[in-house]
């Protein structure tokens, strides 16, 4: 924004550059909102005491280039940059380390600010608030001259310092070797171990732990068993398949033990008394065990627990008394069966995250949240509320998940996470608020396409959809109507559409025959943020993509469907495909190539009319795929992906690569390249879960 003190930082800094020896030129130029190549060429040369004397802009960059280069280790200082422009045009050689020229930009764009340093390459919404936080919070706490520059100055010096980021980065040891770490789940960790300080907002604490994540390192995972000893602090043993809990004297009497992470396992049963002696313990995990029914008594005396995570742990039905855990400040029993609130819920005067997102729970008695002024998440999926009047006095929330039976239960100010349940959606019936970061419909008539929530074509941060249910949707998005949505929505979930003939409606002037002949997205420069799709049960769907949407899913890191009976072509063919097979009867064989080149998951399965990932003439590029999921797709007999086979000549580690498939199939399967079978096949595995990727 203007007026903070960029100006005068740069002046500061340029009128010590002109006192120092390491440069031979400092050189400043005032560029002005009406950029002109022209104009900047003429003031620069202008600051170089020299005048330009060609003519046409290629022959002013040439000479002015010259000029620079002469002036060999230079800083050039352009103040006040409004719009990104092309350094070669202009006649600016590139500053590189062998040169030792530096270029410095003061801006309000943050399009331009990405070539910027503090924030370089940062192009995370989450990392930029947090920087914003940090800003406010250090322009009050300097004194002195320059209120306006040195906290500016002080931040960024500041965010190398944190003393606190050694500890925070303990945690890492605690995932598996070359585990994916899900930093919202370990910026959590962070939170309720309090090595995050207390926020105005939960929201601004996460957004402090993701910028905590710019700063990651790898550190050497904590070994399992044999490392345990009595005054041990934090214990992983997630992901290890165990079935039951090891019990034996250091486990079972550990009391300095802080941190017990146990999630992602197949634990049936934990002995009643396991707990007992756990008396320091404030983290437990035992979340995504789908097979654990029950937790045990002694959890009832963890008064020092400050979070207590059991989230899809599908089968779980009873958990014991939680009167006496009074530091308690996450409780998620998300994706459980429990069908009655836990005894002694009122009890918990600090909790500020839960999670009671069980379809078995239809209700919570008055006076469970004894504090409600504490509480920032609240999930109540299933939970429709007989009065949402009792909602408001929660005056903190910020994601929050509830069933509305009625629109007139609907209030604005709930912001974050929006869930409708059985209600008919008509054009202009819901007004969403412009800051919501998820929204679902469950069983939701009257909807075709979101385009019928014109309101959704104003929010600024919508992270996730999910869309289940709703039989007369026949599309997703309408794509004229849905750019705003696209460059942010990360995750889509479609489950039982039934109606559902396409994900994308692609209007004719929206794609020009050149841009379908370049396969060139119009309008140009979009790339979605589309992170994951996730979709089953959507029977009349018989093509995935269309081709000319696929230069804009650069971001696609995992593709998950199944039970699609129509399901056809993932990428469908295009008009050029079609033409394109005909010549290749005639005996023109080129191929073109396709890229995802984040994608790390491609999961099919019981797809039984899929005949093609792509047309015949296209080949895949995925050089990040880590599993293919290929179950129950008998029709498939090519696999158009290009894999990277070999690394520095070298075959690929075998953890790199996991392929889930039926032997027969897998025997049946052609790939382009010849070599791909014989060098994939220690890759596959005929055995799989019955979860499947669930």
């Amino acid at each position: 924004m203007g007026g903070i003190g960029k100006t005068t930082v740069m002046k500061h800094v340029h009128n010590e550059l002109l006192k120092e020896t390491k440069f031979d030129t400092a050189i400043w130029v005032t560029v002005s909102q009406e950029f002109d190549v022209e104009k900047i060429q003429k003031s620069i040369a202008s600051a170089l005491n020299k005048s330009i004397s060609a003519e046409g802009i290629a022959m002013r960059a040439a000479e002015l280039s010259k000029m620079l280069k002469e002036r060999k280790r230079y800083v050039l200082i352009l103040d006040d940059v409004w719009e990104i422009f092309s350094l070669d045009e202009v006649g600016i050689p590139e500053p590189t380390v062998e040169n030792g020229c530096k270029l410095v930009l003061t801006t309000r764009s943050k399009k331009v600010a990405e070539l910027a340093s503090s924030m370089r390459d940062v192009k995370d919404v989450d990392l930029w608030k947090n920087a914003l936080n940090e800003l406010k919070e250090n322009s009050t706490s300097v004194e002195g001259m320059a209120d306006e520059v040195i906290p500016r100055l002080k931040f960024s010096y500041d965010r190398l310092m944190d003393p606190k980021i050694k500890r925070c980065f303990l945690y890492c040891a605690l995932y598996p070797e070359d585990f994916d770490i899900p930093k919202e789940e370990l910026t959590e960790y962070w939170i309720v171990k309090g090595l995050i300080d207390e926020m105005e907002t939960r929201q601004a604490m996460h957004d402090k732990g993701i910028d905590i994540l710019v700063k990651a390192g790898k550190i050497r995972p904590l070994l399992l068993e044999e490392e345990w000893k009595d005054d041990v602090e934090k214990v992983s043993l997630m992901r290890c398949r165990m079935t039951e809990i090891p019990f034996n004297a250091a486990f079972s009497n550990c009391r300095t033990l802080s941190t017990l992470l146990l999630q992602d396992n197949d634990i049936r049963e934990i002995p009643e008394s396991f707990f007992e002696h756990m008396i320091g313990l404030k983290i437990l995990d035992l979340s995504k065990n789908v097979n654990l029914r029950r937790l045990p008594n002694s959890i009832s005396g963890l008064i020092n627990l400050t979070a207590l995570m059991v989230h899809r742990c599908s089968d779980m039905q009873h958990v014991p008394c939680l009167a006496k855990l009074g530091a308690l400040e996450k409780l998620d029993l998300g994706g459980t069966k429990i069908d009655v609130v836990p005894q002694g819920l009122e009890m918990l005067t600090h909790l500020t995250y839960l999670d009671l997102n069980s379809y078995r729970l239809r209700k919570i008695p008055g006076g469970m949240l004894s504090n409600p002024s504490r509480i920032q998440h609240l999930r109540l999926d299933y939970i429709a509320l007989e009065n949402a009047e009792d909602i408001l006095r929660l005056t903190n929330l910020e994601i929050f998940g509830v069933r509305f039976d009625n629109l007139q239960d609907y209030h604005q100010k709930w912001n974050g996470y929006v869930s409708f349940q059985g209600l008919r959606i008509c054009e202009n019936s819901v007004v969403l608020p412009h800051d919501i970061q998820e929204l679902h419909f469950y069983a939701c008539g009257g909807m075709r396409s979101l385009r019928d929530v014109p309101s959704l074509k104003d929010t600024t941060d919508l992270r996730e959809c999910v869309i289940y249910r709703c039989e007369q949707m026949e599309f997703v998005f309408c794509l004229s109507s849905c750019y705003g949505i696209l460059e942010t929505l990360e995750y889509l979930g479609l489950e039982r559409l039934d109606n559902l003939k396409a994900i994308f409606q692609i209007a004719k002037d929206e794609v020009n025959a050149s841009s379908l002949r370049t396969k060139t997205p119009s309008p140009p420069n979009i790339v979605l943020r589309l992170k994951s799709l996730n979709m089953s049960h959507c029977g009349k769907l018989q093509k995935l993509f269309p081709p000319e949407l696929l230069p804009w899913l650069q971001n696609l890191e995992e593709i998950k469907v199944g039970d699609c009976g129509g399901l056809e072509e993932i990428i469908a063919k295009s008009d050029d495909d079609e033409e394109g097979e005909n010549n290749e009867a005639a005996g023109n064989n080129s191929t073109k190539s396709l890229a995802l080149p984040k994608l790390r998951f491609l999961g099919l399965k019981r797809l039984p009319n899929l005949m093609s990932i792509c047309s015949r003439r296209s080949t895949i590029v995925c050089n990040s795929l880590e599993t293919i999921y290929l179950i129950g797709c008998p029709k498939i007999k090519r696999m158009p992906v290009l894999l990277p086979h070999l690394v520095n000549g070298q075959p690929l580690d075998p953890r790199s690569l996991r392929i889930y498939i039926n032997k027969d199939r897998w025997d049946a399967l052609e790939w382009d390249d010849r070599n791909s079978k014989s060098l994939l096949t220690p890759f596959c595995i005929y055995e799989w879960s019955p979860y499947g990727w669930s």
